[in-house]
């Protein structure tokens, strides 16, 4: 799967998943722009990844002035924009049972999960049309496929995420944009890793794994598979990488 001459964002790039995708798309051939939010901002240095092919972006995806800038940086430096990959999101600490979230987790989650991802594709989308089409590939959840008892606002926004990414592939086909989405289940990001340690993963959501945890560097390769030109003709699709989850 190669990406030669084309430029992508990466979003949440800093670690996990998205570093993983950094230097699997830098090493296909791409011109990587890797943003995340200034405090944990990626370093561009990818081990692994051809020299100067990836470059750091300070990005916050709730922010619409961040985003705008962060398009016009990568317009004025790259000249184009190819490929989008939104993976920047995940739990926020105090998404629980519905009766016991606050308001404010409910919002925040939402914020980043689903309106971050929105936003991307919205400013986004205009740059890839102006390079002749491309793809954009986004981040939902095996929790927007399924019913979870807890994590109520993270799965009213990853299921969100499926939705939208329906929405545009119908609403972007005639830009020649492919609109498809990563469904992963529990993966060994840093992040994850934590909740592991402190318990906060279920022995039966663990058991359902058939064939054990996902890792970085799996879920990045079915991203790099969407945004390629392997996957010419899929569009409107949630690829489900959850070793097995859905169907225990």
């Amino acid at each position: 799967m190669r990406l030669d001459g084309k430029v992508v964002l990466i979003t949440g790039a800093a670690g996990g998943i998205g570093r993983a995708a950094s230097r699997q798309f830098a090493a296909a051939g791409a011109t990587v722009w890797m943003g995340d939010i200034a405090e944990s901002r990626p370093d561009a240095a990818v081990h692994g990844a051809p020299e100067h092919s990836t470059h750091n972006l300070v990005l916050d995806v709730t922010k619409p002035d961040s985003v705008i800038g962060a398009m016009a940086e990568i317009s004025r430096k790259s000249g184009r924009l190819d490929i989008l990959y939104n993976n920047a999101g995940g739990t926020q600490p105090g998404d629980t049972f519905l009766a016991e979230c606050d308001d404010a987790v409910f919002w925040n989650t939402i914020a980043v999960d689903l309106f971050g991802t929105w936003l991307c594709c919205k400013h986004a989308g205009p740059l890839i049309k102006a390079s002749g089409g491309g793809a954009i590939v986004n981040t939902a959840s095996i929790v927007a496929l399924m019913g979870f008892p807890a994590n109520a606002a993270y799965s009213a926004a990853k299921g969100g995420v499926a939705s939208l990414t329906r929405s545009l592939a119908v609403a972007l086909a005639p830009d020649r944009i492919r609109v498809n989405a990563v469904a992963p289940g529990v993966t060994r990001s840093p992040r994850v890793e934590k909740s592991l340690s402190a318990g906060r993963i279920s022995q039966a959501l663990q058991s359902r794994h058939l064939s054990g945890f996902l890792e970085c560097d799996e879920i990045a390769a079915k991203a790099l598979f969407l945004a390629s030109d392997m996957a010419s003709g899929m569009t409107g699709q949630i690829l489900v990488a959850d070793a097995g989850v859905t169907i225990a």
